[in-house]
C-alpha cells in the first residue's frame, strides 16, 4: 500500500473515516472529540466535515471558529448551517454578519425548505436601518415574502400607515409651495 492515499471522488478514505468518527462523538454529545476528528478531515478539504465542524462550534458557542468553518464549507457549495450562524449573530446583535449569512442562506434556498422567519428578520433590518441603509420599500418586499409570520403582517400594516402618512405630508408640502 505504501504512502498512496485511497480516494472516493475528491475525498480521501481517511477524511471520510475521520468525519464518521466526528459524527459518532457528536451524536454522543462529546463535542470536544467531535471537533478533533472533524478538524482532521476538514483540514483535508472534506466539505461535510467543515460544515459539521462549524455546526459543532456553534453548539460550543464559538462563533469565530463556527463562521470560519461554515465559510470554508460554503466555498464547496455546502450551506447547511448558514441560517443557524445568522441566528447566533442576530442574538449577539451583530446585525451586519447576521444579514450577510441570512442572505447567503436565502440565496441558496429561497423558496425551498425555508421558513418565512428569515424574510421577516431582513425586513426588520431594512425598516429600521440596522447595519443597512434604511429602505421602507425594500422592507415591505421582505415582509411580503414572510406570509406565515404574524409579526410580518403587522409590519406590513405599519408600513402601509407610514407610507400613507408620508404621501399626505408630501402633498401638504407641495400645496404650501
Amino acid at each position: 500500500y505504501g504512502d498512496d492515499e485511497f480516494t472516493i471522488g475528491n475525498l480521501s478514505i481517511s477524511s471520510i473515516a475521520q468525519t464518521a468518527l466526528g459524527g459518532i462523538y457528536s451524536d454522543k454529545g462529546d463535542y470536544i472529540n467531535a471537533c478533533k476528528w472533524y478538524t482532521l478531515a476538514a483540514k483535508q478539504n472534506h466539505y461535510m466535515a467543515q460544515s459539521e465542524l462549524g455546526k459543532t462550534y456553534l453548539i460550543l458557542n464559538n462563533l469565530d471558529s463556527a463562521e470560519y468553518w461554515i465559510n470554508e464549507a460554503k466555498v464547496h457549495g455546502v450551506l447547511n448551517h448558514a441560517d443557524t450562524l445568522a441566528e447566533c449573530f442576530l442574538n449577539q446583535k451583530k446585525y451586519d454578519k447576521a444579514l450577510y449569512w441570512l442572505i447567503i442562506d436565502l440565496s441558496n434556498y429561497e423558496g425551498i425548505f425555508r421558513t418565512h422567519r428569515e424574510y421577516y428578520i431582513i425586513g426588520l433590518q431594512y425598516e429600521y436601518g440596522v447595519d443597512v441603509e434604511r429602505n421602507i420599500k425594500t422592507a415591505r418586499q421582505w415582509y411580503e415574502k414572510a406570509t406565515s409570520v404574524e409579526e410580518a403582517q403587522d409590519a406590513l400594516e405599519r408600513l402601509k400607515n407610514v407610507l400613507e402618512t408620508r404621501e399626505k405630508m408630501q402633498n401638504k408640502i407641495l400645496a404650501l409651495r
